[in-house]
């Protein structure tokens, strides 16, 4: 990063402190202040990363396409409230370093962590980012589910849900980097659909799927409508409205059991 995004790293984390301690809803809050370039910047910083997430030596990770986002950090604390010992879990469209599975890895020592990524290039920085932190993660290339053979007792995805009109709204074009790994289609549904589709089949009985959706780019009646059409039924909304967007600082976690 260069002087002016470390400053403004130094910046926004002094802003997200309280009496000394990195505070969390305050960052999230600070972060809704950013115009679009700012939150680009900062969601490569090796900084942010090891204080949200306990990831170590990003900045050895070279990538086209930034580490996390808000959809990233309001995961989270849903996962620690659902994940039991000796589960297994799966995340689809683990990005460039994978890191909601190594935050998982490393801080929840008796489960077992599959990150799935359509992406090759992903999938190697993610190996990197586990290796630089002595963490194991089993790798798989995969277009959603059709390259996964087994079964798993929670399976989480950040999925593409920016819709065509929705790029072009904040200036990105959908055949960037950010384009590729935003785009959710013409409607913002497709690859939810996709998800919905697929995941039941490697979905243990009794297993939880977890979508994170920032309802800035797709309302909740969309979203919601998508899962009623669907195998899965909708089991709880992991934030009160008035902490995500339009109204709060984090996306929606929709917690999904199948019918």
């Amino acid at each position: 990063m260069n002087k002016i995004e470390n400053s403004l790293v130094d910046q926004i984390i002094s802003k997200s402190s309280l009496y000394g301690q990195f505070d969390e809803y305050a960052f999230m809050l600070e972060h809704n202040t950013l115009d679009t370039d700012q939150r680009k910047a900062i969601r490569f910083s090796a900084d942010l990363a090891r204080i949200l997430f306990g990831v170590e030596g990003l900045d050895e990770i070279q990538s086209d396409y930034y580490f996390w986002d808000k959809t990233t950090v309001s995961f989270k604390q849903p996962l620690l409230q659902i994940i039991q010992s000796e589960m297994k879990v799966l995340e689809i469209g683990c990005g460039p370093v994978a890191m909601l599975s190594l935050f998982l890895a490393k801080t929840q020592k008796n489960i077992s962590v599959t990150s799935a990524d359509i992406n090759v290039s992903f999938l190697a920085t993610a190996l990197r980012a586990a290796q630089i932190n002595n963490l194991t993660l089993n790798l798989v290339e995969s277009n959603m589910a059709q390259n996964l053979k087994e079964k798993f007792d929670l399976i989480f995805m950040n999925p593409p849900y920016v819709t065509s009109q929705g790029l072009k709204n904040i200036g990105v074009e959908a055949t960037s980097s950010e384009g590729r790994s935003g785009h959710g289609g013409e409607d913002g549904c497709g690859v939810i659909n996709q998800f919905l589709g697929e995941v039941p089949r490697i979905l243990n009985e009794q297993g939880k799927a977890l979508l994170g959706i920032n309802t800035f780019f797709l309302a909740d009646d969309v979203i919601c409508r998508c899962i009623e059409n669907s195998s899965f039924h909708l089991v709880q909304k992991l934030y009160p409205s008035k902490d995500t967007h339009p109204n709060g600082p984090y996306s929606q976690i929709y917690v999904l059991e199948t019918i």
